[in-house]
């Protein structure tokens, strides 16, 4: 006698698997929807591009910024961020909330032990006079304008990482002819909480012929 629970069975799994499909693309909708869509950008333009190294002219940035005390990343970061959340959300003179962007700037001092959070400003907010921070270690910065070589990495933002995408961005801006001025700069696109394979984090190093 026949049974039709195998070809059952079957149906169910296909079908289980077509569900965990469209469940797994609406999380990752729904990541992406809470993290950078939405959010202003610097403008760029790329000059060169060679896998996941771009070679960017940047214009001149205005950001607020605030010390983190660490370079490393392993401390500092979330009242770094606290403090510039607060500036934005109208802790300064003109208690005016700012609209936040993407990406957040982390400015390591070369050979030093300090780090630099800034968030961008809004071009609208940059050209009508940011508002004056008035919470403690927090103040206005100007990131000048010039070229920029670009590595992009996923996944965590860990300092192993960090340290293989700086270090593949140093050998390509040596094999391409361009000397580094300054140390490197991070750029985080997206919060913690967004599935580690659609994360866009990069490493910017200023660069000269």
């Amino acid at each position: 006698m026949k049974t039709d629970k195998p070809e059952k069975s079957g149906k169910r799994r296909k079908w289980l698997m077509i569900i965990g499909g469209i469940l797994v693309l609406a999380l990752a909708y729904a990541a992406l929807a809470t993290s950078r869509l939405g959010y202003e950008s610097p403008n760029y333009a790329v000059q060169q591009r060679e896998g996941d190294v771009e070679l960017r002219r940047y214009p001149a940035m205005a950001t607020v910024a605030t010390t983190m005390g660490d370079a490393q990343l392993r401390s500092g970061m979330n009242g770094g961020f606290g403090r510039l959340f607060g500036y934005i959300t109208g802790k300064n003179a003109d208690a005016q909330k700012v609209a936040m962007t993407t990406p957040v700037l982390i400015d390591r001092s070369e050979g030093g032990d300090l780090a630099t959070m800034n968030f961008v400003l809004p071009k609208n907010v940059a050209d009508a006079g940011a508002p004056t921070p008035t919470g403690e270690s927090v103040l206005l910065r100007q990131v000048s304008a010039g070229d920029f070589a670009v590595i992009r990495f996923h996944g965590f933002r860990d300092d192993e990482a960090i340290a293989q995408a700086t270090s593949d961005l140093e050998d390509w801006i040596k094999s391409n002819g361009w000397i580094a001025k300054g140390s490197a700069m991070l750029a985080f696109y997206d919060p913690p909480w967004t599935p580690e394979f659609l994360r866009r984090n990069e490493v910017l190093i200023r660069v000269e012929h």
